[in-house]
């Protein structure tokens, strides 16, 4: 059974491990070195549960185990990320829809910075592409869903 809720401090060493495994088995073919390291310390540091305090953060869970989390500001997504062992299981899907019904409550449309590795998903999900850029943790692929 999938459930979604709100983050809290204790999940924190769960979260920052799923964030980092996704970096280091996945996002990493798309980063250089320098992207990968400021990547692992930012994710498994209290950054991470500062940046807490700015966004909607929530986490899912897949029979009473921590498999993902979604956090969002606004109309801003800021990151999804799902343990690699649990790709392809609609947990992504479940996040995404999740984070955009809350979004789509007050606002027209929802903006997000992809990696290279989730284009598709979000291509999928009705997302289309504005454009490419580079930030901290290598190339970000700008993109947005208008509300349906």
């Amino acid at each position: 059974m999938i459930s979604i809720r709100l983050f809290s401090a204790l999940d924190f060493s769960e979260v920052s491990r799923i964030t980092v495994d996704c970096f280091e088995k996945i996002n990493f073919i798309n980063m250089n070195p320098d992207e990968l390291k400021y990547a692992k310390e930012y994710y498994s540091t209290t950054k991470l549960l500062e940046s807490t305090k700015s966004f909607d953060f929530y986490i899912c869970k897949f029979n009473n185990q921590i498999v993902g989390s979604v956090a969002f500001n606004k109309n801003q997504l800021h990151n999804l990320f799902v343990d690699p062992n649990f790709h392809k299981m609609g947990i992504g899907k479940k996040l995404l829809e999740f984070a955009e019904s809350i979004i789509f409550e007050n606002y027209s449309d929802v903006v997000l910075d992809s990696s290279p590795y989730a284009v598709g998903f979000y291509k999928k999900f009705g997302y289309e592409i504005l454009d490419n850029s580079k930030n901290k943790l290598g190339l970000a692929i700008s993109m947005k869903k208008e509300k349906p």
